[in-house]
């Protein structure tokens, strides 16, 4: 997957992700973390948000991805939102955020 977004074809990440999920495979935070920079890296940052919203385990990275895609797209409120949601669910925050 991360070779299909490094040559920026994320679509066909998805739905290689999409397959091999079908398949019972889980991914690692890692994975996620390449697909969510991918989305983002091509003006789907909802797409990962929605992405983000069903992996057990976020990690701090995956939100900092979507959080840095927000604020490139002038979206602060939905960043912001996000950040709380990290707090809430109590992901620490990454120095860049605090």
């Amino acid at each position: 997957m991360r070779g299909l977004c490094d040559k920026g074809e994320v679509k066909e990440a998805l739905n290689l992700h999409d397959k091999v999920v079908a398949l019972g495979f889980r991914l690692d935070k890692i994975t996620y973390g390449t697909l969510i920079n991918g989305l983002s890296k091509i003006g789907e940052t909802e797409a990962g948000i929605k992405l983000l919203r069903t992996i057990q385990g976020r990690s701090t990275v995956m939100y900092n991805i979507i959080i840095d895609s927000l604020l490139k797209e002038k979206h602060s409120k939905e960043a912001y939102d996000l950040y709380s949601e990290m707090v809430i669910k109590e992901i620490s925050p990454d120095v860049c955020y605090l």
